[in-house]
């Protein structure tokens, strides 16, 4: 059962942006961490990545049954929340 303190992810996303707490749910539902790190609005390989597998139905299928998805994207071109921005500057330095 998914950590109730844990965000969820966006509605229809399955990737979470909470680094912290996906780890303690990948703790809780013994799985792994799939980390994807990005820029999806100035990097046009991310681009073509989200598009392309990061969002197929398939994968995602595939990918849940042992990870537990985090996204930690780094804009540059439109507003980031000030939660996420800091949460990838944590990673970043910590990583």
């Amino acid at each position: 059962a998914p950590d109730p303190a844990a965000p969820a992810p966006a509605a229809g996303d399955p990737w979470r942006v909470d680094f912290e707490a996906a780890k303690r749910l990948a703790a809780e539902q013994k799985k792994r961490l799939l980390v994807l790190f990005t820029g999806t609005d100035w990097c046009p390989p991310c681009q073509a990545f989200q598009a392309e597998v990061a969002g197929n139905a398939d994968f995602l299928a595939l990918a849940q049954t042992a990870f537990v998805l985090v996204k930690v994207d780094w804009l540059r071109n439109q507003p980031q929340p000030a939660e996420e921005a800091e949460i990838a500057g944590e990673v970043a330095i910590d990583g």
